[in-house]
């Protein structure tokens, strides 16, 4: 029998999955996201639009921080690197749902805290893209870092 939390995370994978499908992305879940592979790592959404290549790894939570142990970290890079090829545009993001609190929010790999095992994210503070924002990075208008000088020019600046 399935726990309630894995239950809500397939839930929450299934719910993202779609809402990038109906924004132009060929998607695929992950066929044992979430239920420890040892043989071959998958990620929880692979998510493919105009040759850019996002694997997600998909968070959901109530509270302010969400962790990825850095084993599974170090997997999602090694995807990537096989996934990229030599033409390729591939980008590993943590996707972050705070339950009740906001939207998607996709972490980009540079914004993750190391804490020693793992690895932290702050939902409330981190630096990060959203929906709309994976759509651009696909057409080329941005870059991925574009995004985050825009995020950090915005919070310095007065409201």
């Amino acid at each position: 029998m399935k726990s309630s939390s894995r239950v809500k995370g397939f839930k929450k994978e299934l719910e993202l999955l779609h809402k990038l499908w109906n924004m132009g992305f060929a998607c695929i879940r992950g066929p044992a996201s979430g239920s420890r592979a040892k043989r071959i790592f998958y990620p929880d959404i692979v998510a493919i639009k105009n040759g850019v290549i996002l694997i997600l790894e998909v968070k959901t939570t109530r509270y302010k921080n969400v962790y990825i142990r850095k084993d599974k970290l170090a997997r999602l890079m090694s995807f990537l690197r096989k996934a990229s090829g030599n033409k390729e545009v591939a980008y590993v993001f943590i996707a972050v749902k705070r339950i009740g609190k906001t939207d998607w929010k996709f972490v980009p790999t540079s914004e993750l805290i190391d804490i020693g095992s793992r690895y932290k994210i702050d939902i409330e503070r981190v630096r990060s893209l959203g929906l709309r924002d994976l759509v651009e990075l696909t057409v080329g208008h941005k870059k991925l870092t574009d995004y985050l000088k825009e995020q950090n020019s915005s919070s310095s600046s007065p409201r």
